[in-house]
């Protein structure tokens, strides 16, 4: 059990700072199928070898890469997911090996890549290093650092013209926005701009969900 976190049905993880709730997918159409459906605050690639006490396939880094690759390939801008909310965890016993498959991923533009250390490589009567709750604390600690911290510097909504017909376009991209994030987080914009008819929902946005 990991210490400050309750796990659930569906599955669910409850920590003291963030509630994650996860799909599984296992098959890479299934996986895009779901990402083009819905929305995510996150994805999880779990592409470490298997090891004792965890369940694996050897063919599952290979299977990653191809679906980065094809989340890469999507065509409509709009169905693309932002590979900076990615998390890619890897392990292996080929140290070289590692090192090649962490730089490609890197190559690709993944979010954060997190080594797992809980095989141990040093000392033959070693089974588990560290322990695999604390390696799943880890691993929680970062998935909330990477959906609830930003990066430093100002955020912006700008919000463009195009007269009545892109007034009501910018009212319902904002409410699409506002359906998509945390209540209120629309409200946390540093600077709101607005072109023509998109000034006036750019001004009245930061009050009008409050």
């Amino acid at each position: 059990m990991v210490t400050g976190c309750r796990v659930g049905a569906g599955p669910a993880v409850s920590c003291e700072t963030a509630d994650f709730s996860f799909v599984v997918r296992h098959e890479l159409q299934s996986a895009l199928d779901a990402l083009h459906r819905d929305f995510f605050n996150l994805v999880v690639l779990d592409l470490r070898e298997p090891v004792h006490g965890r369940l694996g396939r050897s063919g599952d880094f290979e299977e990653g890469i191809a679906l980065l690759d094809a989340m890469d390939g999507e065509p409509d801008i709009e169905r693309r997911y932002g590979f900076h909310r990615i998390l890619a965890l890897v392990s292996g016993r080929d140290p070289a090996e590692l090192d090649r498959r962490i730089a490609m991923l890197a190559a690709r533009g993944v979010g954060r890549v997190m080594r797992d250390l809980s095989e141990c490589r040093l000392h033959e009567g070693c089974r588990f290093l560290p322990s695999k709750p604390e390696s799943a604390r880890t691993i929680l600690d970062e998935m909330i650092r990477l959906t609830l911290h930003r990066q430093v510097g100002k955020l912006a909504l700008c919000a463009s013209g195009g007269g009545i017909t892109g007034l009501y376009f910018e009212l319902g991209a904002m409410k699409c926005l506002e359906d998509c994030c945390s209540p209120g987080a629309l409200n946390g914009c540093d600077l709101y701009f607005g072109i023509s008819s998109g000034a006036s929902p750019s001004r009245c946005w930061p009050t009008a969900t409050r």
